[in-house]
């Protein structure tokens, strides 16, 4: 008997969260990077007429505000994934678990057909439900965000319900 792969179900859409969060937050620096250094660069080149010094001094300080934003946007991506890995893909993990008691657990380990519905139902469902999140979805108190996530799990549980008991009474 083959252990179904609970994981297999929440992957893609934990990765869909991932880069929707990282999307959201390189965005957000960027966003607020690029015109500062394009007006310092500006600024420089017309702060002088017609010498080169300014246009140089300005690429210069473009150029290191840049190296900055490039920096500061490594360090984003990092302390995202590590949030991520420590947050929500634990919460992500243990969806399987939530949605499972040990009779449909036990039959999902039995029957490679029924694993395969959970996984596909599973995996659609919440890659469904990351694609709903709306502008902002990061905002707001994290009691809010929890109550969410268990309303959503509360949603998946009853809409996959029905076919998994039709499939393991089969």
């Amino acid at each position: 008997m083959q252990e179904c792969d609970l994981l297999k179900a929440v992957e893609e859409a934990a990765f869909k969260y991932l880069m929707r969060l990282l999307i959201n937050r390189i965005g957000r620096l960027l966003s607020k990077r690029i015109p500062a250094v394009l007006a310092v660069l500006i600024g420089a080149a017309l702060a002088d007429g017609s010498l080169l010094v300014g246009a140089i001094i300005g690429l210069i300080v473009a150029i290191g505000l840049g190296l900055w934003s490039a920096y500061d946007t490594v360090k984003t991506i990092e302390k995202v994934i590590q949030g991520f890995r420590n947050g929500m893909w634990q919460q992500f993990k243990k969806t399987p678990k939530w949605l499972l008691d040990a009779t449909l657990l036990d039959c999902l380990n039995r029957k490679p057909l029924c694993c395969e519905l959970f996984q596909r139902e599973v995996s659609e469902l919440l890659a469904q439900w990351v694609e709903e999140l709306k502008p902002g979805w990061k905002k707001g108190s994290p009691f809010a965000g929890s109550v969410r996530w268990r309303r959503m799990l509360r949603d998946i549980k009853s809409q996959i319900a029905g076919p998994l008991e039709e499939c393991c009474t089969r």
